[in-house]
């Protein structure tokens, strides 16, 4: 049977009652891994606008896969792979203070592919995969899915932006539609 025998920072003391184990220093908090080494969908603030653009926001965000396809930019024909250090803007809400970092997929009915592969349906329905942040949760729908990447909220009077990440690694999607009911959207890896 192995014995815990006492370290480098913490040792034991014991009473009838049982053992404790004494910590000497302080605490350090295990850090999260994207500390170290950035991952798929890592967003990341990436300052303001100065000037007449001072109200205005950035992030970025480090390039993921979905379904081997390397989605849009928003409002662009660049995919993510392509140009890796491309600076999103924030679309905050005004009242509620938060913007959501969405992975947009369609479902192709003439070419019955999801999701849509074609890099020509760019800002078209259905779309090839897109990163947009939005200031609004969107609603999938029998078309098109969303998948919320990361949360970030914007303190109002400091505008400290604090992000949540939500997805951690490329994904996997599927779409599953039976007969006249809605489809359903399926994602792995995140």
């Amino acid at each position: 049977m192995s014995k815990l025998e006492a370290g480098t920072g913490y040792g034991f003391s014991r009473t009838s009652t049982g053992t404790n184990i004494d910590i000497f220093a302080e605490w350090q908090a295990h850090l999260p891994i994207y500390k170290k080494e950035p991952f798929p969908w890592m967003v990341t603030n990436n300052g303001h606008g100065t000037g007449g653009s001072s109200g205005v926001y950035y992030f970025k965000m480090v390039p993921g896969l979905v379904n081997n396809l390397s989605p849009m930019w928003s409002g662009t024909s660049t995919t993510m792979a392509a140009d890796p250090n491309y600076s999103n803007t924030w679309s905050f809400h005004a009242t509620t203070h938060y913007s959501y970092v969405v992975l947009e997929t369609s479902y192709d009915s003439a070419n019955k592919k999801y999701p849509d592969d074609n890099t020509a349906h760019v800002s078209a329905v259905p779309a090839y995969p897109v990163v947009a942040s939005l200031s609004y949760m969107p609603t999938t729908d029998d078309t098109t899915a969303y998948l919320v990447l990361a949360t970030a909220y914007q303190d109002p009077t400091t505008k400290v932006i604090t992000i949540w990440q939500m997805a951690k690694q490329s994904v996997w999607t599927d779409r599953i539609k039976v007969n006249t009911l809605d489809a359903k959207y399926y994602y792995a890896g995140f």
